[in-house]
């Protein structure tokens, strides 16, 4: 595993702590990432990198205003585009640490879409680094399994039907 691996979980820790509501997540996600990675049959360090990337993809919310991170209803427009920003914010905040740097793409491309319509960049199709993509898979598998202010679940069976 990672060699830094304690400091990536401190660092995640430090995040689920400013946002209890979502307490839980990044570790979901990263579990749901890795997988992925696993039925893909990736290596173990492959895998290892989208563990840690999953811990720390919202690291950027950090520097998210507590009214818009912690809003019980949907978001209006200049709200979400200051959400938008975490992901940007996050890749600055571990771009430039030698041991996190590794993790940077998928942390800053994991809203990105493969129709080109996510962010922060429009990324499209394989433009789309693969820890990415696999993290944008995980992450909204756990928003649309986890319970939100704005909606009830949807289970397992739910999401097969539509």
């Amino acid at each position: 595993m990672f060699k830094h691996y304690e400091m990536v979980a401190l660092l995640a820790k430090i995040v689920e702590e400013r946002d209890a509501y979502t307490s839980g997540h990044s570790k979901r996600v990263a579990r749901y990432a890795t997988m992925i990675a696993e039925s893909m049959e990736l290596d173990d360090h492959e895998q290892s990198l989208i563990y840690q990337s999953g811990l720390l993809h919202d690291i950027g919310k950090i520097s998210t205003p507590e009214s818009i991170l912690l809003k019980p209803g949907n978001l209006n427009a200049e709200e979400f585009t200051v959400m938008k920003e975490h992901s940007r914010v996050g890749w600055r905040m571990i771009k430039d640490v030698f041991c996190l740097k590794p993790l940077g793409l998928a942390v800053l491309h994991h809203h990105e879409r493969y129709d080109g319509l996510g962010y922060p960049d429009g990324l499209r199709g394989e433009e789309i680094p693969l820890h990415a993509r696999i993290l944008a898979v995980a992450d909204a598998f756990d928003a649309m399994t986890s319970h939100r202010a704005y909606r009830k679940v949807l289970t397992v069976q739910m999401l097969l039907r539509s």
